[in-house]
């Protein structure tokens, strides 16, 4: 890959003279010179290892606060990672251990789906058959559409319409242990007009079946019907049916408080005001829909028991039928919420790299984040908990994906560590060196092709990859392999996969987007607006030109970084712009902020990373002065000396 620095030279530096209204510097094309700075450039994306997932699971944790984790990786039948980090109790010091039991919130729905769907294969009732039927205490019915049924299928799928009233129910009946609210008493007072909890917005303005809505209290019905068919608590019916024959110990999985000793559970926590604040193990009359607590060797065995299609252990909890049938699209259509795939209460999430959808389910609630998520196909399954919630929810997807990718490659042979030598590559000029490492865990004999691909998939192409010290690896033997792709005439963006084929079972493996380069462009900092604001910081604005001459640069940004000792901080340094076209200068549409401190001698010495689709292409550089108080420069005295030397003695 190439990068481009772009050096600005300023003659007579201390004599030259900006006046202190902070002028536009212009980037006069005599005044600077096109330097091919070309760096080794790391891949942004790509493939991990377990020394890789370890560490960045640590630095994720740190950097968003989380408290304590704990996680788990399935893959034919055997648990290939298990790791536990931080505090199950950060005041009393108490690290997570396997024996830790989490809050899983709602995931515990996927334990109602396997109770309901128990009574399902006993023919105790259809699916599309009218809830209502099934009912003695009290009726469900939306008051805007009397007449339309809600059927069992419409709970388990989200479509009921049915809404969970957080404001006036879902919080207030969050208590501090176990809710002395029967879970029968709720939702009789929830769905009967005239009861305690019933309130107009219980139910979505759409009818029954024609709209998609994530519903915890219509999946509460589903458990209140376990109750009704067996004659039983709920709590008792999963221990006796499924808790049980799974090997899920009473006293490391369950749905209630009572009995448990809470010094085994991570406590939930809140990060605010640079501070953890517990939470109390709380409880609800909704309990089976998201107060599961249990540890992941215990939620291991359930997993299992679902990627073996109903059993674990020879023990079998539902027909492999059943399992295939809740693993189906019901929908037909991804969820219009989340993009989803909508299952029975299980779903399948496009939030994975590498096109895997998995099936599964997460959780979040007060002071937890949660995921299971299994892939049939490939015979893995992963799963996390965390006793936080981070405010930012796509750390949760970022982690699942980690561990999902792991998961994925685990066992095959695959490339680490994917680099070019430029990411700018210049068309019909340059030759560009890619090299990169393997996982190869059995030791065995392959061959690696590097395959690289335009984003509109116009032109494709490979290069096979050697280590033989003769293709930019180095060393021949050092476990570096490396290729030259050759000069490529248009300008394009590339992605870049690296296949493998094991030559002693001819498995195949390819993995794609590991690196990126482009022949596009370049982008040149065509000059910085500096401005200095009454707040008491400056104004950056850059301006890029795209000196290309038939591609246009999309999603085009910018990271304006400085790292003068004076510069204490840069707020918003990373500034979207629109599309660039071939030989067009666009400016940012907002500024970078620059904070300054006293020592602050008059400039800033820029370096501005130019990105295409979040993806750093080319680097440039600037040195910006801002000025002096122009009072300064009027003259207070008038004399005439005597010039020295003299030229006529």
């Amino acid at each position: 890959m190439k990068t481009i620095l772009l050096s600005l030279t300023i003659l007579s530096l201390f004599s030259t003279i900006i006046y202190s209204q902070y002028e536009f510097r212009d980037r006069n094309p005599q005044t600077f010179y096109l330097e091919k700075y070309q760096p080794e450039v790391s891949t942004q994306l790509g493939n991990i290892d377990e020394a890789m997932l370890d560490s960045i699971i640590i630095s994720t944790m740190e950097t968003y606060h989380i408290p304590g984790l704990q996680s788990l990786i399935v893959k034919h039948d055997s648990i290939i990672w298990s790791e536990n980090y931080g505090y199950a109790n950060v005041e009393l010091q108490r690290p997570v251990e396997d024996s830790t039991l989490f809050l899983i919130a709602s995931i515990s729905k996927t334990i109602v789906a396997t109770a309901i769907m128990q009574f399902w294969e006993a023919d105790s009732f259809d699916l599309d058959d009218n809830i209502n039927d099934y009912l003695d205490d009290f009726q469900v019915i939306n008051p805007s559409y009397p007449n339309d049924a809600i059927t069992f299928r419409m709970l388990m799928m989200h479509t009921s319409g049915i809404n969970d009233n957080y404001i006036q129910v879902f919080d207030p009946l969050t208590v501090c242990g176990d809710s002395p609210v029967p879970l029968d008493s709720f939702l009789i007072n929830y769905f009967t007009p005239g009861g305690i909890y019933n309130y107009p917005d219980n139910f979505n303005p759409w009818a029954p079946g024609t709209g998609w809505d994530y519903s915890n209290f219509g999946a509460c019905l589903l458990a209140y019907f376990v109750e009704k068919f067996s004659g039983i608590s709920f709590e008792q019916y999963c221990r006796e049916n499924i808790f049980n024959p799974l090997g899920m110990g009473s006293a490391t999985t369950s749905y209630l408080l009572a009995g448990l000793d809470t010094t085994t559970i991570a406590t939930p926590y809140l990060w605010d005001n640079n501070q953890y604040i517990p939470y109390c193990h709380y409880g609800a009359p909704f309990y089976p829909i998201g107060l599961l607590r249990t540890t992941k060797i215990d939620l291991e065995h359930f997993l299992s028991a679902y990627m073996n299609w109903g059993q674990y252990n020879g023990n079998r909890i539902l027909d492999s039928s059943t399992v295939d049938l809740m693993l189906t699209d019901q929908l037909g259509h991804p969820d219009p919420q989340f993009g989803d795939i909508q299952g029975l209460v299980w779903y399948q999430t496009h939030e994975v790299s590498n096109s895997m959808w998995p099936w599964g389910h997460e959780g979040t609630w007060n002071g937890c984040r949660t995921k299971m998520f299994f892939k049939q196909e490939e015979d893995w399954g992963v799963i996390y908990f965390m006793n936080l919630r981070p405010q930012d929810a796509s750390v949760a997807v970022y982690l699942l994906d980690l561990l999902c990718g792991y998961a994925h490659l685990y066992g095959h042979i695959y490339a680490l560590n994917t680099k070019v030598n430029k990411p700018y590559m210049e068309p019909a000029v340059d030759t560009l060196t890619i090299a990169t490492n393997f996982s190869n865990m059995n030791q065995h004999n392959f061959s690696a092709n590097a395959i690289f691909i335009t984003t509109d998939s116009s032109y494709i192409d490979s290069i096979a990859l050697y280590d033989d010290g003769l293709h930019g690896d180095k060393l021949a033997g050092d476990g570096l392999w490396g290729g030259f792709i050759h000069s490529i005439n248009q300008e394009e963006f590339f992605n870049t996969g690296i296949s493998t084929t094991d030559l002693e079972n001819g498995a195949y493996l390819y993995t794609g987007e590991q690196t990126r380069f482009t022949t596009a462009g370049p982008v040149v900092l065509d000059s910085i607006d500096i401005s200095y604001s009454a707040f008491g910081y400056y104004k950056a604005k850059p301006y890029l030109h795209n000196m290309g001459n038939t591609a246009t640069i999309t999603n085009a940004g910018v990271r304006v970084v400085c790292d003068d000792p004076w510069v204490t901080s840069i707020s918003y340094p990373v500034l979207n712009l629109s599309d660039i076209s071939p030989g067009a200068t666009i400016k940012t549409n907002y500024n970078a902020n620059v904070n300054v401190d006293s020592t602050f001698p008059g400039y800033f010495n820029f370096k501005v990373e130019m990105m295409s689709d979040n993806w750093v292409y080319w680097i440039d550089s600037i040195q910006v002065i801002v000025g002096v108080d122009e009072q300064a420069l009027q003259p207070l005295v008038y004399n005439l000396e005597q010039n020295y030397p003299n030229p006529f003695n």
